[in-house]
């Protein structure tokens, strides 16, 4: 099942581009300070973050008309800025055959070769310190921290947190 996960995500990243019309929603939805966030996700991180939005959508049409849905679904993965594709590929392998190698990971600088690796292992907590920091108010923030992790999301009452954490692990 993994493989198949990790399969499909790698197929479909290739030539990820964000259409104009979904660049416009993401635009109509952050701040500017936010959008920079957006900006320097990859392409392919864009446009799933869009996906993950529009699934929410689907799934919990009744808070559509939340603004926080859009801003938690369009930054959740922002703590992953600065990582490339060969280091997803090379940090999923790892989690398969030396877990204890990421696990050892500390915080390193931003200009340390193996700080990619410790950011795709922290993302959703560095992500929700950039979205505090760009102004995301604290329920975003929290959805933002807590999007990779089930048991939160079960014991969350707030619905945005167990939505953003469905539709990231579907799409």
């Amino acid at each position: 099942m993994q493989f198949c996960y990790r399969s499909r995500q790698w197929w479909r990243s290739l030539g990820a581009e964000l259409p104009a019309a979904d660049r416009a929603l993401v635009r109509a939805h952050l701040s500017q300070s936010q959008y920079t966030l957006f900006a320097a996700l990859l392409s392919r991180d864009q446009v799933h973050a869009v996906a993950v939005y529009r699934a929410i959508l689907r799934e919990h049409p009744d808070i559509a008309d939340d603004p926080d849905v859009a801003v938690a679904a369009m930054l959740h993965d922002a703590g992953k800025a600065g990582t490339r594709l060969w280091h997803r590929v090379a940090y999923v392998l790892l989690q398969d055959f030396a877990p204890g190698l990421l696990r050892r990971l500390a915080p390193v600088s931003p200009h340390d070769v193996r700080y990619p690796f410790y950011a795709l292992r922290e993302h959703a907590r560095l992500g929700a310190a950039l979205g505090h920091a760009a102004g995301c108010n604290a329920r975003v923030v929290t959805a933002i921290a807590q999007h990779h992790s089930p048991a939160a999301a079960q014991r969350s009452e707030d619905v945005l947190v167990r939505a953003l954490q469905a539709a990231d692990a579907q799409e």
